[in-house]
């Protein structure tokens, strides 16, 4: 079972949004994590729990030093 079956990140209001403030591509896996919203917050049960698992190991790494150096980039832009 994937998280990810039959969404489309592209309908997502999220995804507007982050076009508009231009983060959306900062983001590796920007478009399977916000596909992967909907199932986790109304879909849970349906989750395979490997597959969970996997994205808080592997994945989730990755998300949070994206967002680090972003943030970084951010607070150095500020200070110009």
């Amino acid at each position: 079972m994937t998280p990810l079956r039959g969404l489309s990140p592209w309908r997502l209001p999220i995804w507007d949004k982050m076009q508009e403030v231009g983060t959306a591509q900062e983001f590796s896996q920007y478009k399977r994590i916000i596909g992967f919203r909907i199932p986790l917050t109304h879909r849970y049960y349906e989750l395979d729990d490997e597959v969970v698992w996997r994205i808080v190991l592997h994945d989730l790494p990755i998300l949070r030093a994206e967002t680090q150096a972003l943030l970084h980039s951010l607070e150095r832009s500020g200070a110009d």
